[in-house]
């Protein structure tokens, strides 16, 4: 766990500020996101790396100046049980890793771990963690996976974002100098269209690989074509349209263009829903017993229209049970 931080008098932490007052003002949330810049790529001159940037971690002078505190000396990021605020997607198939501030000496631990990453960029990712935090006040997870948390930041402003976090590779922000000259850059740090065709879907961990985009899906509208639309990306689904509302809020139509990469040429999806059906089988013992059929009969049709094949075979059934001998004894059908 990252070390507790000293306040001077007259000094309160983020995490208060954001608790009193809720989400920050796109203004403010900036003019805090360019202070702290300025102290990491300071931090990051001197040889060293912070690793432990979170609310808590961050002082607000009573004059409203943001400042980070001091780095904690070790820090474990990565495996399993790793904190995704503070653990960017690159790490997260690697086991725990003992990070020192030394950016040299953290790289050799990654590298000793199997992970060939620069550790400027875990302060990276934690920055476009406390982004959303300040404009949001939900974790990153909420943004990549709740519509309503995802349309509560500016459209200016989510490219930024979703390069700081860095789940589409060849996307990503790997120094504070890109994401500073990201955010002074009149395109609001929006990706060219090449690059942003060329990332891949699903994070690696710092390898980006040659990809191709999937086509769209031939009866699906493009964002382009809903202007209404608050997003057009949520976690690794690209947003299409909205379909309506329900209990819970807004309806959208999502595509996973991974799931379309990885299926091959001319591959047919699933036929249609399977049905569990109960077929009534010939009276024993004056008893009538029924048996769930098994997921494939050859003498059933299980697929939508199946019911006329299901019928055939009851009054099959029932119609060899009346014609079988009745044995001496046996109860009258």
């Amino acid at each position: 766990m990252p070390e507790a931080t000293a306040f001077t008098p007259g000094e309160r932490s983020l995490d208060v500020v954001l608790g009193e007052r809720g989400p920050l003002p796109e203004g403010e949330a900036l003019a805090v996101l360019r202070r702290l810049l300025a102290d990491l790529r300071a931090l990051h001159a001197s040889g060293r790396t912070h690793r432990g940037i979170r609310a808590d971690a961050v002082r607000i002078t009573p004059e409203g100046i943001a400042s980070l505190a001091e780095p904690p000396a070790a820090l474990v990021c990565g495996g399993d049980d790793a904190d995704p605020e503070a653990c960017p997607p690159e790490l997260r198939g690697v086991g725990p890793v003992r990070l020192p501030a030394g950016i040299e000496e953290a790289r050799q631990a990654l590298a000793r771990a199997g992970c060939d990453l620069d550790p400027r960029r875990i302060d990276v990712y934690q920055l476009g963690t406390l982004l959303c935090r300040l404009l949001t006040g939900e974790p990153a997870a909420a943004y990549l996976r709740s519509p309503r948390v995802k349309a509560s930041v500016p459209p200016s402003i989510r490219p930024l974002l979703e390069r700081a976090l860095g789940y589409h590779p060849a996307d990503r922000f790997l120094t504070c100098e890109e994401f500073a000259v990201a955010l002074d850059s009149p395109g609001d740090g929006a990706p060219p269209a090449a690059v942003r065709e060329a990332a891949p879907s699903s994070p690696t961990n710092g390898a980006t690989t040659p990809h191709s985009p999937p086509p769209a899906p031939p009866d699906a509208a493009t964002p382009a074509d809903e202007p209404s639309l608050p997003l057009t990306r949520l976690g690794h689904y690209r947003i299409n349209r909205r379909i309506g509302r329900g209990g819970m809020g807004d309806v959208y139509l999502g595509y996973e263009e991974a799931a379309a990469a990885r299926r091959p040429q001319g591959a047919a999806g699933p036929a249609g829903p399977r049905r569990r059906v109960r077929p009534a089988l010939p009276r024993r013992g004056g008893r009538r017993r029924e048996l769930a059929a098994p997921e494939r009969r050859p003498d059933l049709l299980h697929r939508a229209g199946g019911r006329a094949s299901l019928l055939r075979h009851e009054i099959r059934c029932r119609r060899d049970a009346r014609r079988a001998p009745r044995s001496p004894g046996s109860p009258r059908r």
